[in-house]
């Protein structure tokens, strides 16, 4: 970022200086590469063991197997403690069962996870206008995190992050509550996110600049001098900051979303209309990053915060969040509106009894790669994202055709076709469309359901085609991941005393086990059941069970898995692929060019061997709704798979 611009964001942020000066980045070790390329410049020392006094009279050899078999033993131990989240009393409590059965191992669980004697309310944990900061610190995250990602210590000159911000209660009897900072590494395979530094508080922060100043003033320096891990130069860039609306108002210093200058995309003003904030206009001028920096529209903004010091498009990189926006908000009204709306929109109850029985009877076919089964209407209060994902994407188009309305259902139809274009990398050239297509949604959902309900979360679908131009499929910058990893950050919270202690201290003893990072495995791999074998590919799993059976090959036949076998490292896959397929929808475009198709499960061709280079991607497969239609088959392939 240019002195200009800093000098001019400087200006409009008094104190900031002051506010980072406690948190600059001045261990050249940190930034620079270590004489000796074997030291980890950001991890503490790992505390000597002791060692115990053996009488000479001893077999030496036997000694050192002992000594090898307990330090074994120990490492067991540390490993099973941080994967399963185990308590500190459950743990000292199973050394104690150890020690009597003479095995040498420490009396406390803190001695064996090397629990650090640290003064954190001097070192670590700071105090904040409302609360306390815990830093854990972005250029060991992401040293930890590359160390861990690649083994082989081959790195890549640059690398990308997405930087998410959210709050999150620790529990239900307290108004305590957690804003963690996290980054992820934006590859193109799976990483678990990191923790960059966490606020606990009664209450959100109350200044914005004090929770934001360890992190980008630590940001800014590792941009500017790059990042050595094992002698190797690495450039970091900030992809995307990633946050649901009430947070990136929060930390952008914007409106929110329920004010009438809400829309982060776009100028509309908002009308009141039944008592909330609405936006019914589609073409209104949008945003851009100098827009938002020169403040062109004095009533959208509230306050600058450091955020902007990152040099990152505070418009272009600063997505719209799907799994809030789509899944938790358009999804769950629209279903909500149908089975509890008012009298003209509430389906009646035979054709809720229809959609409910559906959704028991396909519960059998959704594969392994589905964490939560479907749950009935009934139970949408409790639902979670992945769940509403779930229904939009897969099973809504089928367990809702010809049960709800047919105005109702086209009207779905859109935007289950727009999301699966703006998830998929291989519908880019669709994309034109998708954006028409979501304009049409928003469109007609103020004709259908009523103008009140054009609320920011409706508005903002016809902006999320040009955040996947600019970012990349909704998939790799949303916030499930993120959402995953919160929940295993509150677990590590195990008493409501001192919580941002108990994270550093666990953090400190996942670094310090010098645990291996993820296997590399070659794929496809066999794994061997009492029943059947199950293979394994790098992004999903299949076998000859009847929800994971499904598949479809590279020249594009949709076909079963019958048996596989695996003799003298060959792996063959018996199939039967169907012999006619046809789309299950034409409206609003064929569904053959989203690869969903109608089969005849009936109509299949002999059986066939093929190799598992044949095999594409995954198909989920589910029940045809009508009763005179019981011999189809409706498929629709996993989209993270393709």
């Amino acid at each position: 970022m240019s002195s200009q611009t800093n000098n001019c964001i400087d200006n409009n942020l008094p104190g900031i200086q002051s506010l980072c000066s406690d948190y600059v980045v001045t261990d050249p070790d940190v930034l620079q590469c270590s004489t000796n390329p074997e030291t980890n410049p950001l991890q503490s020392p790992v505390p000597v063991d002791e060692v115990a006094v053996v009488p000479d009279t001893f077999d030496t050899e036997c000694i050192t197997e002992c000594i090898s078999e307990e330090k074994s033993l120990s490492d067991e131990l540390r490993s099973w403690v941080i994967e399963e989240n185990i308590t500190q009393a459950a743990v000292s409590r199973l050394l104690s069962i150890l020690r009597k059965q003479g095995h040498n191992l420490p009396k406390d669980c803190r001695t064996l996870m090397k629990t650090p004697r640290t003064n954190y309310e001097n070192e670590i944990v700071k105090n904040f206008e409302n609360g306390q900061y815990f830093h854990y610190g972005l250029a060991k995250a992401l040293y930890s995190t590359l160390r861990r990602y690649f083994p082989i210590k081959i790195y890549p000159s640059e690398i990308k992050i997405n930087v998410n911000i959210d709050g999150l209660p620790i529990s239900k009897s307290s108004t305590g509550q957690l804003w963690p900072i996290l980054g992820s590494l934006v590859v193109d395979f799976y990483t678990e996110p990191f923790l960059i530094g966490v606020f606990y508080g009664l209450h959100k922060p109350s200044n914005v600049n004090e929770f934001l100043a360890p992190f980008v003033n630590e940001a800014i320096s590792v941009m500017q001098n790059n990042l050595c891990v094992d002698g190797q130069q690495i450039k970091l860039k900030i992809n995307s900051l990633v946050c649901d609306a009430p947070a990136k108002a929060f930390i952008c210093g914007v409106k929110h979303h329920t004010g009438y200058f809400g829309c982060s995309k776009c100028t509309e003003e908002g009308d009141y209309i039944e008592r909330r904030v609405v936006f019914p206009e589609l073409n209104k001028p949008l945003r851009t990053d100098d827009s938002f920096k020169n403040r062109t529209q004095e009533e959208y903004h509230r306050e600058s915060t450091l955020v902007e010091r990152l040099g990152i498009g505070m418009v272009s990189q600063v997505p719209l969040d799907y799994m809030h926006l789509v899944c938790l908000g358009v999804t769950k009204r629209l279903i909500k509106l149908w089975f509890k709306g008012n009298i003209q929109i509430k389906l009646k109850p035979d054709k809720i009894k229809i959609i409910e029985s559906r959704i028991s009877s396909i519960k059998e076919f959704i594969p392994c790669e589905f964490a939560r089964k479907p749950r009935n209407i009934s139970e949408i209060d409790f639902w979670k994202a992945t769940e509403f994902r779930l229904f939009i994407l897969y099973t809504g188009i089928v367990v809702l055709k010809d049960a709800l309305p047919e105005r109702y259902y086209k009207h779905m139809l859109c935007l289950t076709t727009s999301i699966r274009i703006l998830c998929s990398v291989h519908h880019k050239h669709m994309l034109n469309y998708s954006e028409k297509l979501l304009q049409h949604f928003v469109k007609k959902f103020g004709e259908i359901y009523g103008e009140e309900w054009l609320s920011y979360n409706v508005h903002s679908l016809i902006h999320l085609p040009n955040d996947v131009r600019n970012l990349g499929t909704l998939d790799s910058f949303s916030s499930f991941k993120f959402e995953s990893y919160l929940y295993k950050l509150k677990q590590k919270i195990k008493h409501s005393g001192k919580p941002l202690h108990q994270i550093a201290n666990r953090l400190h003893e996942m670094n310090d086990f010098k645990h291996e990072g993820p296997l590399k495995l070659d794929y496809p791999c066999v794994y061997k059941g009492k029943d059947y074998i199950t293979l394994k590919f790098e992004n999903f799993s299949c076998s000859k069970t009847k929800a994971n059976s499904c598949i479809c090959l590279q020249n594009g036949k949709i076909a079963i898995i019958q048996n596989i076998t695996s003799i003298s490292n060959k792996i063959t896959i018996e199939l039967i692929s169907f012999n006619t397929m046809h789309s299950f929808f034409d409206e609003p475009c064929n569904s053959e060019h989203l690869q969903i198709f109608l089969v005849d499960k009936n109509s299949f061709t002999h059986p066939f061997n093929v190799n598992p280079e044949d095999v594409k991607y995954k198909c989920l497969q589910l029940p045809y709704p009508e009763p005179e239609s019981k011999d189809y088959m409706v498929v629709i392939p996993l989209l993270h798979c393709n």
